[in-house]
């Protein structure tokens, strides 16, 4: 029995002391620390704004066919796009272009913000009046900016102000995320 238990001890120490062991427990140790580390200087998760939450759903809806006076999933006009999307989020904004056109704050090309409703004439570029809207998505320095809009031709889509049909027809910007929903 004694040359059990001595035998027993033997190996148990020089599994215990040799180059091995110390390399799977300073293995073991590393991962610990490693892993402690890398947990402290993770950064934090971003926080959505309502307005990048606006425009994420808005771009979400790309695709989708355009549809007279639609106001569902099934199919928009450009009011209907805007009045959907920002119904989504709580906000109760006219159905109509020219009365999205009244509300909120007029704001300047320069200071533009994504989700800020984007207006235009209609098909004639001589008339003053409201015929589309869409949503602001991005804002360059530059003032070459994108907005997803429900277009009579082509549906839910993303075109920029630096087309010239857009430019000749448009006629202002409108900031209505800012208001209580």
């Amino acid at each position: 029995m004694f040359n059990l238990i001595h035998a027993f001890y033997y190996y148990l120490k020089r599994i215990l002391f040799s180059g091995y062991t110390y390399f799977v427990i300073g293995m073991i140790l590393l991962l610990v620390f490693a892993g402690n580390f890398r947990k402290q200087n993770e950064e934090p998760a971003k926080i959505e704004s309502t307005q990048e939450k606006i425009v994420d759903y808005a771009i979400s809806l790309k695709g989708i066919d355009y549809r007279s006076g639609g106001v569902n999933a099934e199919g928009f006009d450009c009011s209907g796009f805007t009045y959907f999307v920002y119904k989504k989020f709580g906000y109760d904004i006219p159905r109509s272009s020219r009365a999205q056109f009244e509300i909120g704050t007029s704001v300047e090309v320069n200071n533009l913000a994504p989700a800020d409703l984007i207006f235009f004439k209609g098909r004639n570029k001589k008339s003053s009046q409201i015929g589309h809207v869409g949503i602001v998505i991005s804002n360059p320095a530059q003032g070459n900016f994108a907005f997803v809009h429900s277009s009579s031709s082509k549906g839910v889509k993303i075109d920029s102000l630096h087309t010239k049909y857009y430019q000749e027809r448009f006629l202002g910007i409108r900031r209505v995320f800012n208001l209580q929903n």
